[in-house]
């Protein structure tokens, strides 16, 4: 297959990958590596964790208005085994981000029998935009913002199992 014939017929993911390349290059020249906001309520935890008392209630506890146990299992087990290294937070953040994309992208090529190739062609683009918006910069670039998008993930990750 000819380059030219490639790109005329996989232009939409060509496409769809500017804005998840301009997140990733945005993430590694602002990110913030030190613990930011609520962080920091994460040290008891992790003292409990490295003491050795941590608790399944201590993972349960409320969070502000939310229960974050599997966002807190990972942020405790990326800053014990990465020295609390915050680019770690923000690849899983990427990830995460990457899957509700698949998650869509999966939905719109199913969808192309039922409407026509362009539209369907058209609508990933267009979904790659909204997720991996730099509208959310301040949460990409400082870690602990994956408790909505896994949330996210795996609700997709639901309908794609249960469909």
């Amino acid at each position: 297959m000819s380059l030219l014939r490639f790109v005329y017929l996989y232009w939409y993911w060509i496409v769809a990958l500017v804005p998840i390349v301009c997140l990733i290059a945005s993430v590694a020249i602002y990110k913030v590596d030190v613990p930011h906001w609520d962080q920091w309520c994460l040290v008891p935890y992790l003292d409990k964790y490295f003491s050795g008392t941590l608790t399944l209630r201590d993972l349960w506890a409320q969070h502000n208005e939310h229960r974050l146990l599997f966002p807190r299992i990972i942020m405790i087990l990326l800053a014990a085994y990465t020295g609390w290294n915050i680019s770690y937070e923000l690849a899983v953040n990427i990830l995460l981000a990457v899957g509700i994309f698949g998650t869509l992208a999966y939905y719109i090529k199913k969808l192309e029998t039922q409407i026509d190739n362009f539209s369907a062609a058209l609508a990933i683009p267009i979904v790659s935009v909204v997720v991996f918006s730099l509208s959310q910069w301040g949460k990409l670039v400082m870690g602990l913002v994956y408790s909505n998008i896994s949330k996210c993930t795996r609700c997709g990750a639901w309908f794609v199992n249960f469909e």
